[in-house]
């Protein structure tokens, strides 16, 4: 088996553009040039040529990999710009560093350093597990879609052409992770039926956002409940039942094997 070339996986994702070339809707303006609900979502980097975009952070072999739906432009700007001024950058930030500090870390570090909290579910699964040990020493952190919008409005993870391309060669040729948590409710789907033949297990949780049809106490729920169950994947525990209720008809095992 050929060794993966993880410079060569970082350098074509940062300057692709799959999307835009295959005039997916969501990456492209509307035919008559009128804003549409679901369309032109990405934005380009000058730097790059490319849509902005977060790299898998954590990449490397990992015991656990995370999926969530893809990046977001809150008041990051400056992080967005910093990640895709050059490779460099974008492979710096796939380590987990940005502007000579930590990215995903705990909330109780440097405070003029950035963070987003969007991480701390994440964050809370893996320090749970693997206490004491830096975010991207024991997990990878990726997404159905790497590059960045403002809200996931016409991206449908159960169909993903950005995870068609990248997300099985990520999991087989670089983390090779044991666990897989994702974050969105289609994306189960998605993996029925592109990530069959997979070693890890797998545990899908909904997405945390204003907007989802979860709420906060079913979130809260959710997370707890996965902290306990990677815990004991790990330590070969009995895993503890589902104590919530998954958002939509299409419900997946507490733990999958595909």
């Amino acid at each position: 088996m050929a060794v993966p070339d993880y410079d060569a996986f970082l350098k074509e994702l940062y300057a692709c553009k799959l999307c835009v070339d295959e005039r997916r809707r969501f990456a492209v303006p509307t035919p008559d040039g009128k804003p549409r609900r679901g369309w032109n979502k990405f934005r380009t980097s000058s730097a790059a040529n490319a849509p902005y975009k977060f790299p898998p952070i954590g990449f490397g072999q990992r015991p656990l990999l995370f999926i969530a739906i893809n990046p977001r432009f809150t008041d990051n700007v400056r992080i967005h710009d910093e990640v895709m001024s050059s490779l460099q950058s974008f492979t710096a930030f796939s380590q987990n560093r940005v502007f000579g500090g930590q990215y995903i870390r705990p909330e109780s570090r440097a405070a003029n350093e950035p963070r987003e909290r969007f991480y701390d579910d994440q964050l809370r699964i893996a320090s749970a597990t693997f206490p004491n040990q830096p975010f991207e020493d024991v997990a990878c952190s990726a997404e159905m879609y790497f590059c960045a919008t403002a809200d996931a409005d016409g991206l449908f993870c159960h169909n993903s052409p950005c995870a068609k391309q990248y997300l099985r060669q990520l999991i087989d040729a670089y983390v090779k992770p044991q666990v897989i948590v994702t974050f969105g409710n289609q994306i189960p789907q998605f993996f029925k039926k592109n990530i069959s033949g997979v070693g890890a297990s797998v545990i899908h949780l909904p997405f945390r956002s204003s907007w989802s049809v979860t709420n906060i106490e079913t979130m809260d729920s959710a997370v707890e409940w996965a902290t306990r169950a990677v815990d004991a994947l790990f330590t070969g525990a009995h895993v503890p039942p589902r104590n919530w209720t998954w958002p939509s008809s299409h419900v997946p095992q507490p733990v999958e094997k595909y």
